[in-house]
């Protein structure tokens, strides 16, 4: 049962493909593009891993997560807003506040249900989003039992990605948290890490478990001084006082190197290691290569060999999901490396 799974489905497989996403207050291209997949999937491939089919949805297991008002919006959002008269993706265009006003009711207009859920104008939903967001988060969860029962990697090829996604909020692309959904689905076979290596500060990620005295989230990122999601990612957010120490976030500069960003991880390991953990969950964004559009750290494939190396010297069952990631020509060769480095050790 070991070796290296990638978990992928494959067959009339809903297309995630909005128009458009509004940054900046215009209309620009969508930088989660679906051509990811093919070349994210080239990646694994070529890293000798055998492709697995995802369990069914998931149903009621989003539950453990996430909110079921907001589930509930996810599957009526699209229809409501074409019932409307409306056209395009549903999109926000008010914000609802989180502390003096009212959580919208069942039944009240979808835009006010936009506004509650999402907390940006770059997550658009347009008919096949929630489906291929069920499918994504089915991949996370069947690999969470792989690992379970022996399989030593589980690469989950998610799309859309999750990890800015929290209970009862969805932003960054991410709809729902397929590494918080697969953290979940471990926690019954003991202490689970999380090891947030994407461009941007997992903050859905780490809001889930903000008290989980059983889950331990590290994250290094850009700093949300100058990137999303702005608000947290700081180094002195370490957790609730019932299990201070649990969160451990490392926001590097602009311009971060190889030799830098793996000093950094090392360290980053060694506590993962102290904590103690079963499971590993690693929440893979490859948007910290060197040449992606939206990353400003210049790592090449050799350092996301090694960097793929350090993880694995942890020597735990690991499940892989996919986050960012938007240098298309240079997906599959990033991944590879990745993938190869983290099982060789």
């Amino acid at each position: 049962m070991g070796g290296l799974k990638v978990v992928h489905h494959d067959h009339d497989r809903p297309v995630h493909d909005p128009p458009y996403q509004v940054d900046d207050g215009q209309l620009v291209p969508v930088l989660d593009l679906p051509i990811r997949v093919a070349r994210l999937l080239e990646g694994a491939m070529g890293a000798g891993a055998e492709l697995v089919e995802p369990d069914p949805a998931p149903g009621d297991s989003l539950l453990a997560v996430h909110d079921p008002e907001m589930i509930r919006y996810f599957e009526t959002a699209h229809p409501r807003w074409s019932a409307d008269g409306r056209t395009g993706p549903v999109v926000p265009d008010s914000f609802g506040p989180r502390r003096g006003g009212r959580r919208p009711e069942p039944g009240a207009d979808v835009r006010a249900e936009a506004g509650y859920f999402c907390r940006d104008t770059a997550t658009p939903i347009i008919e096949t989003t929630w489906r291929a967001a069920q499918w994504a988060a089915a991949s996370a969860i069947t690999a969470a039992r792989l690992v379970t029962e022996g399989t030593n990697w589980a690469y989950a090829l998610c799309r859309p990605p999750g990890h800015h996604a929290a209970r009862g909020e969805y932003s960054g692309f991410c709809y729902l948290n397929n590494a918080a959904l697969a953290a979940s689905g471990l926690r019954a076979h003991g202490r689970v890490a999380i090891l947030d290596i994407d461009f941007h500060h997992g903050n859905g990620t780490q809001e889930l478990f903000w008290e989980a005295p059983d889950v331990f989230y590290a994250s290094l990122h850009g700093s949300p001084r100058r990137h999303f999601p702005f608000y947290c990612g700081y180094a002195d957010e370490r957790g609730a006082d019932s299990c201070r120490g649990t969160v451990l976030n490392v926001p590097l500069p602009d311009g971060t190197d190889g030799k830098r960003y793996l000093g950094e991880l090392h360290d980053v390991v060694a506590r993962i290691a102290e904590f103690g953990a079963s499971h590993l969950v690693i929440s893979l964004g490859l948007d910290i290569a060197r040449d992606d559009p939206v990353g400003t750290f210049e790592l090449g494939n050799d350092d996301l060999y090694q960097v793929g190396a350090a993880a694995g010297q942890l020597g735990l069952p690991t499940v892989i999901t996919q986050e960012g990631g938007y240098d298309v020509p240079g997906l599959g060769d990033q991944l590879r490396a990745f993938l190869l480095g983290l099982c060789s050790s």
